[in-house]
């Protein structure tokens, strides 16, 4: 009996204490009716960008957390901006580009660790993957295989869709209130997609050749944003261009982070 493929993408930096965690639960999980193919992506050369690189990476930040809120259809406070532009300016202090080159160089490789598992599931035949960051504290392995069922069914219903199944930055913080939503059985169907975090996502073939295809609109010679951001800027882009994908976001959490738990200590400050 033939079976249809699905990615398990780990994202890492050889961190075995790490890895001797997730790594067990990854080969724990099966999906009925898919053959499961496992993708590591770990050490990506760390490179040392000039100070005209790393004004325009800040640059993209700021503009992409100020675009955002319009995305959200927020209106965008006097103070929002002016607290987003001292970042920018910030970064024209010699000493704070000395600050940041390192830490840009580390975000860099890990959001091109994104880019290119991405990449590997639009050039596969696989229907769909689950990419996780070697932090990701999966506690019950059941719950996350009953829940990646019940969004494959919505893949069905809605041919893009994102699947955020891991924790992250506070939904509230985020500011998502604004944006419609329908809830279907324990997840909650968003009309637009964002993400507020890159630590666990599962996501199908098609909706990652979409979103693929605006992250590589990203300037050419500039680092990176975080991965998360990174997938934001390209909802922005998407969103101008007319393309929508739905944003699938479980009431009970799923994948755990463990950078931000306190479990495990950030990739940011990874060697």
């Amino acid at each position: 009996m033939e079976y249809e493929e699905f990615i398990i993408a780990l994202i890492h930096n050889n961190e075995k204490d790490r890895l001797l965690k997730v790594i067990p639960k990854i080969d724990l999980i099966k999906l009925n009716g898919y053959k499961k193919v496992i993708l590591q992506y770990s050490v990506q050369k760390e490179i040392k960008y000039n100070y005209i690189q790393v004004v325009k990476n800040s640059f993209i930040f700021v503009t992409t957390s100020i675009k955002f809120q319009g995305y959200l259809n927020k209106k965008k406070s006097i103070k929002f901006v002016f607290e987003s532009m001292k970042i920018f300016i910030n970064i024209f202090r010699y000493d704070q580009y000395k600050k940041n080159v390192k830490h840009l160089s580390i975000i860099n490789a890990l959001s091109l660790k994104h880019v290119n598992a991405l990449k590997d599931l639009v050039n596969s035949t696989a229907s769909f993957a689950l990419i996780l960051e070697s932090d990701a504290e999966i506690s019950n392995v059941h719950k996350l295989e009953d829940a990646l069922e019940e969004i494959i069914k919505l893949f069905d219903v809605y041919k893009y869709c994102y699947a955020i199944v891991g924790d992250g930055y506070t939904i509230a913080k985020l500011g998502v209130d604004k944006i419609p939503k329908t809830s279907k059985g324990s997840v909650d169907i968003y009309e637009l997609p964002f993400t507020n975090t890159s630590c666990s996502y599962f996501i199908n073939r098609d909706t990652a050749n979409l979103i693929l295809s605006e992250m590589l609109k990203y300037p050419e010679n500039v680092p990176y944003v975080g991965a998360d951001w990174l997938f934001n800027f390209a909802f922005i882009g998407l969103k101008s261009a007319g393309k929508q994908i739905k944003c699938l976001i479980f009431k009970d959490g799923l994948v755990g982070n463990g950078s931000r738990l306190g479990l495990t200590e950030s990739t940011i400050h990874d060697s």
